[in-house]
């Protein structure tokens, strides 16, 4: 990586750049095939450059640090993504994370909110870097920088936390994606691309049977 690329202070700079702007068109594309398959039209894209266009989508807000350079095509809103989001419960379908989770303070306090604004049944899409990647190695021992990445999760670790905040595992196999495999070894966009789904579950209704 060269010097200039250090000046990189963002995800969307990052994702406009010659190296994210290949993991960015795998995720535009996984997530374009996850709404055509899912039919869901409520989706929520917190942070990053925007996945989908307006025809993709009939509710569609991105939530974003402010970022001078990039002004989004959707309606967006502005938020502090380690804070309570500016959202009434159950407001969205389908909620996507763009390598949010990597840089915020607390992954369960952002699972938390996601669940309040997610809609029972609801999908939570997480794109992020994965941890046995080159590009995770490298990130460790300082040979590649990201800035916009302050951890990198195990897919262990991720799924754990989702399950522990209510939501069941879905197999991102089913999107009939083609997933990393010895022949990208050397394609660190795909070998590095992670992609998480899982559902909400709905939280069993109590009845007040007596009279």
């Amino acid at each position: 990586m060269g010097m200039t690329d250090r000046i990189i202070t963002s995800l969307v700079t990052w994702q406009q750049s010659n190296v994210g702007k290949k993991l960015f068109e795998l995720e535009k594309n996984h997530l374009k095939t996850f709404i055509k398959q899912n039919h869901t039209d409520r989706v929520l894209q917190i942070s990053g450059q925007t996945y989908l266009e307006q025809g993709d989508a009939y509710h569609y807000i991105i939530v974003e640090e402010s970022d001078d350079t990039h002004q989004p095509s959707l309606p967006s809103v502005i938020a502090n993504i380690n804070t309570k989001l500016p959202f009434r419960d159950e407001s969205f379908q389908t909620i996507v994370l763009s390598h949010t989770h990597e840089r915020v303070d607390s992954l369960l306090a952002l699972l938390e909110e996601i669940e309040r604004i997610l809609m029972p049944e609801g999908n939570l899409i997480i794109y992020g870097i994965h941890s046995t990647s080159l590009w995770s190695i490298a990130l460790m021992f300082n040979l590649y920088f990201i800035p916009f990445c302050k951890r990198v999760y195990s897919e262990h670790t991720l799924t754990q936390s989702i399950k522990r905040v209510g939501f069941e595992m879905e197999k991102p196999a089913q999107l009939n994606i083609s997933w990393p495999n010895c022949i990208d070894l050397f394609n660190l966009p795909r070998q590095a691309h992670q992609a998480i789904i899982a559902k909400k579950t709905v939280s069993g209704m109590l009845f007040n049977l007596s009279v």
